[in-house]
């Protein structure tokens, strides 16, 4: 069913010579009260329970080192450090004049989420991951010759459906830029041609994940973000964001999602908590597996991870192993089970390398700071 039309590794050591090398980058975003984002009723049993980083294991000390440190070393691009610890917020705090409650674009980290939002579809029944792509496009009567017949919805989540699309590729004839240049997105990412073997290889792409939220769109005959808001935010009290939509009215599912530090901690508790939020399970234990189970290995492709799952990157830090989302500036969520801990970190280095190198370093400062029994 068509959507409706649109209704309008390093080491675990943090040195102040690392974080002095961080370059110069700006952004932000507006309150969501600025940006008239829809508001949903206070519901005590979705907020987060919280508490202090003491009570729950950390040396108070180091985190009060970390925070100084991130608040007194140039660039002043970094937003938010929210840190989750046996499923208590301890930490929200925002940077450089960036208040923790502003809605912040997380980028490519909206892969993930996206990923999420497939997984409730499936629990539904809404979606196959074995399914061919083709299957969810009758509108689009997609000839039976097509290699889009061959591509099964679970090549989309572990970016490796096979369509030229790769966005580390400059000469792809379907990176993002190329796809943002066009109207109709939808079609452009149905026409591309076939690079590979679906499943054979990794390759990241920003028009991948758009055609596996259009998925999820279709099969749902809703707008994505909508979707979202039902089965996804609004069970865990999320009612604050903004979801960027495509020139035809389609969520774009690759990324351009706004929220807030605490609420990303969210959804990172749920990968956590195999899908359940509150008591309550939301994604299915089963996607969660599948969401952190290795599909590819990518090391050759990511400096910062070694596996990739259904659009969830897999490391092993500080002799953990994590799970995180990751978007452009150094917007991450990172989950980790042994320690119980998520982290989430907001950045507007967008377009900087450092960035991620940033983000990674406060990740693994802030594991330092767990004290050992």
């Amino acid at each position: 069913m068509p959507i409706p039309p649109p209704r309008c590794r390093t080491a675990p050591t943090l040195c102040n010579a690392l974080m002095c090398a961080w370059l110069i980058g700006t952004g932000a975003i507006a309150s969501a009260d600025e940006q008239g984002m829809r508001r949903g009723p206070a519901e005590p049993e979705l907020a987060w329970p919280t508490s202090t980083p003491a009570e729950e294991g950390f040396d108070t000390q180091a985190l009060d080192a970390l925070l100084a440190l991130i608040a007194e070393t140039p660039p002043r691009d970094f937003r938010v450090l929210a840190v989750a610890r046996n499923g208590k917020l301890v930490l929200n705090e925002g940077f450089n004049s960036f208040a923790p409650t502003n809605l912040h674009d997380i980028r490519s980290a909206g892969k993930s989420v996206t990923s999420m939002v497939a997984g409730v579809a499936a629990g539904q029944g809404l979606i196959d991951v074995t399914a061919p792509v083709a299957k969810y496009f009758p509108e689009r009567d997609v000839p039976e010759d097509s290699p889009l017949w061959g591509i099964r919805v679970e090549h989309l989540l572990t970016m490796s459906a096979g369509l030229a699309s790769d966005d580390y590729d400059d000469d792809s004839p379907g990176t993002e830029g190329r796809m943002v240049a066009q109207d109709d997105y939808l079609g452009f990412v149905l026409s591309l041609p076939m690079d590979f073997e679906p499943g054979s290889r990794y390759a990241y792409s920003s028009a991948i994940a758009f055609l596996a939220g259009a998925i999820v769109e279709n099969a749902a005959g809703a707008r994505l973000e909508d979707y979202a808001r039902e089965h996804l935010f609004g069970p865990l009290g999320i009612y604050e964001l903004y979801w960027q939509v495509s020139p035809r009215g389609r969520t774009t599912g690759m990324g351009n999602l706004y929220m807030t530090a605490a609420d990303l901690a969210k959804l990172g508790q749920v990968m956590l908590d195999e899908g359940r939020w509150r008591g309550r399970q939301v994604l299915s234990k089963d996607w969660i597996e599948a969401s952190c189970r290795q599909a590819l290995n990518i090391e050759d492709e990511d400096p910062f991870a070694y596996g990739y799952g259904f659009m969830w990157y897999l490391a092993r830090i500080a002799e953990r192993d994590v799970l995180f989302a990751s978007g452009n500036g150094g917007n991450k969520i990172f989950v980790v089970p042994e320690e119980s801990l998520v982290v989430v970190t907001l950045s507007s280095a967008y377009g900087q390398g450092r960035g991620h190198t940033r983000s990674h370093l406060i990740f693994e400062r802030v594991l330092a700071a767990i004290e050992q029994p």
